[in-house]
């Protein structure tokens, strides 16, 4: 087993305590893994507040190895989706355009991600459900903090909705995949109708990303 730079000790999974949020039981889910099963109600319990070494460790990659990592943010990002829509839910009250703005943002850059393995599904998930707040980066980390994300992980989103509008030189791919679902979500009404009644036939949007416009292709060209 291969010690982690960070630790005195080797680095090995352990198991840590979550409560399951139906039945009160004690669920046993591992540092590795973002979900475990209730072993009263068999529920399935997402470690939505406490923090697996994974999260937040600059060696998890290396520990977990590319293949393990990619496919525990990959699961994280999906699981804790619906904490983050509820906790939009929570902040915007009846404003049903932003709660629906943001669910048509987060599909598309989902459907991207699929294309995209280099990025990061849970910076680009929480930022497509939370780029649209008042008051962005202060109500954006407080929810962030709220559902378990740590504190640079929180700049990093805070900072992509503060310029998504205005792209600059080098931008991430993170960037990138959030810019485009979401000129795919705002523009929606002009595709559709060109793939519903063959009007604009000339339109489309601007993108920064292959897989967007692959996507769009997709959406525009689906019988």
């Amino acid at each position: 087993m291969k010690k982690c730079p960070g630790s005195l000790s080797f680095s090995q999974p352990k198991p840590d305590i979550v409560k399951c949020p139906d039945c009160g039981t004690d669920v046993e889910i591992w540092s590795d893994e973002a979900t475990g099963s209730c072993p009263s109600c068999s529920k399935s319990v997402i470690r939505t507040v406490t923090q697996s070494c994974v999260d937040w460790c600059k060696y998890a990659r290396e520990c977990l190895g590319d293949d393990k990592f990619k496919k525990y943010g990959e699961m994280k990002a999906v699981m804790r989706k619906p904490a983050l829509m509820a906790a939009l839910s929570v902040a915007v009250g009846s404003d049903a355009r932003r709660i629906e703005h943001a669910g048509k943002v987060a599909s598309y850059a989902e459907m991207i991600l699929a294309k995209e393995t280099h990025a990061d599904p849970n910076v680009v998930l929480a930022t497509a459900i939370l780029h649209d707040l008042d008051n962005a980066n202060e109500a954006i980390r407080e929810i962030l903090i709220q559902v378990g994300y740590p504190e640079l992980f929180s700049r990093e989103v805070c900072d992509i909705a503060r310029h998504l509008h205005q792209p600059r030189p080098d931008e991430t791919i993170n960037f990138k995949i959030l810019h485009d679902a979401h000129r795919l979500a705002e523009t929606e009404k002009q595709w559709m109708r060109k793939r519903t009644k063959g009007a604009g036939d000339s339109f489309a949007p601007e993108f920064l990303t292959e897989s967007a416009m692959a996507v769009f292709l997709d959406l525009v060209n689906a019988v």
